[in-house]
C-alpha cells in the first residue's frame, strides 16, 4: 500500500488502518464505510450540483457522516487523496436522467430504501441543499423514508425525474427491526452541504503511510524471533570458524598420519558447519527484517481509482 501511495497516478480512498476494525451494521446489512460510499456515488455526496462526484466531496461526505458518533471506535477514518492528473471519482452521466430530486427547503435525514426493504442510500442535506439522487431501476418501488418521524414517500417507476416535494408522505410500512447500535444510530446525524465539502482537508489524513508501515502484533513477535535466530546462527558461525582456526593452529608436524587425518577431518567439519550456519543466519536475518519492516495493507478500501477510470459500478442498474 506504501507502493502505491506513493504514485501519484492513483487515487485512494480508504477507511481506517490495518490496526483498526472493520464494521458492519445489520441495520446497512453490510459495512458501514461501504454503505456511506455506496450513498454518496448515488449523488448524495454531489454538493455543487455538477453530476460528478469527486475525491473531495465523498471523503467530506463519508466524514460528515460519522461527525456525530462520539465514541472513535465507531467512527471509520477517512484517508483520501485524488490522482495527480484528476480529481472526479465517478461520472455520474446519463444515471442523473432517471434521479430522485430533494430541493433542499429543510435539512432532513432521507433514507433509501427497495420494495424488499433493502437499505441503498442515507444522506442528510443541510437547509439550501438541494441533492440530486440517481435511481437503480428494474427493482420494483422505492421508497424515501424521512428518519425524523418515520413518514416515507412511495416512488415508482415512473416518471423519470421525481421531485420528492410533489410526493405526499405515508405511514412506513414496517418499522426498524431489534435495537439499533446507539453509536450507528447517529451516522448521518448532521447535515451535508457545498460548504462541508469545500472545507475538507486533504492534508488531515497524513498517518497512512505510517500506519501501514507499523508491523501487526504478530509479525513482530515472528520478525524478532527471526533476528534472535540470526544472532545466534551467526554467533555459532563465528565460534565454529575460530574452533576450526585453532585447531589448525594446533597442529604439530610430528602427529602420527592417523591422527593428523583425524584431526584434519575435524577442522574440515567445523568449517562446514561453519558455513551453514552464516548461511542460516543470513536468511534468517532477511525474513526478520521483512516481517518488521514490509509495510502492511489498510483492512478496508473502497474504491482505488487512476485518471483513466470512467465510472464506478454501484449495485443495481440505472
Amino acid at each position: 500500500m506504501a507502493r502505491l501511495s506513493e504514485d501519484g497516478r492513483v487515487g485512494l480512498l480508504l477507511s481506517t488502518s490495518s490496526a483498526r476494525a472493520s464494521h458492519e451494521w445489520e441495520a446497512f446489512q453490510s459495512g458501514v464505510f461501504s454503505h456511506e460510499v455506496r450513498s454518496g456515488l448515488y449523488g448524495a455526496a454531489d454538493a455543487d450540483g455538477d453530476g460528478r462526484v469527486s475525491y473531495r466531496e465523498i471523503a467530506a461526505f463519508v466524514e460528515q457522516a460519522n461527525a456525530a458518533i462520539p465514541n472513535e471506535r465507531f467512527r471509520p477514518q477517512v484517508h483520501a487523496r485524488p490522482p495527480k492528473d484528476g480529481k472526479w471519482l465517478v461520472v455520474l452521466g446519463k444515471a442523473m436522467e432517471h434521479r430522485i430530486e430533494v430541493d433542499g427547503r429543510e435539512a432532513q435525514h432521507l433514507r433509501l430504501e427497495d420494495s424488499r426493504g433493502v437499505r441503498l442510500a442515507d444522506f442528510h442535506n443541510a437547509s439550501g441543499q438541494r441533492t440530486w439522487l440517481a435511481r437503480p431501476i428494474g427493482t420494483g418501488p422505492l421508497y424515501m423514508r424521512r428518519m425524523a418521524d418515520g413518514q416515507e414517500y412511495r416512488i415508482d417507476s415512473m416518471p423519470e425525474v421525481v421531485k420528492l416535494a410533489s410526493l405526499t408522505p405515508q405511514q412506513a410500512r414496517t418499522a426498524d427491526r431489534g435495537a439499533e447500535h446507539e453509536a450507528f444510530s447517529l451516522i448521518f446525524s448532521l447535515p451535508y452541504d457545498r460548504q462541508v465539502a469545500e472545507a475538507y482537508d486533504f492534508q488531515a489524513p497524513v498517518l497512512l503511510e505510517a500506519e501501514a508501515r507499523k508491523p501487526s502484533s504478530w509479525r513482530r513477535v515472528a520478525g524478532w524471533s527471526a533476528l534472535g535466530l540470526a544472532g545466534a546462527s551467526l554467533g555459532g558461525g563465528l565460534w565454529t570458524t575460530l574452533s576450526a582456526r585453532e585447531a589448525k593452529s594446533g597442529q604439530s608436524a610430528s602427529l602420527p598420519h592417523a591422527e593428523a587425518m583425524g584431526q584434519n577431518q575435524r577442522i574440515r567439519t567445523l568449517n562446514h558447519r561453519s558455513t551453514t550456519l552464516y548461511v542460516a543466519g543470513v536468511i534468517a536475518a532477511g525474513a526478520g527484517l521483512g516481517l518488521l519492516l514490509w509495510p502492511e495493507a489498510p483492512a478496508e478500501a473502497f474504491p482505488v481509482a487512476g485518471p483513466d477510470l470512467a465510472g464506478v459500478q454501484l449495485g443495481g442498474r440505472f
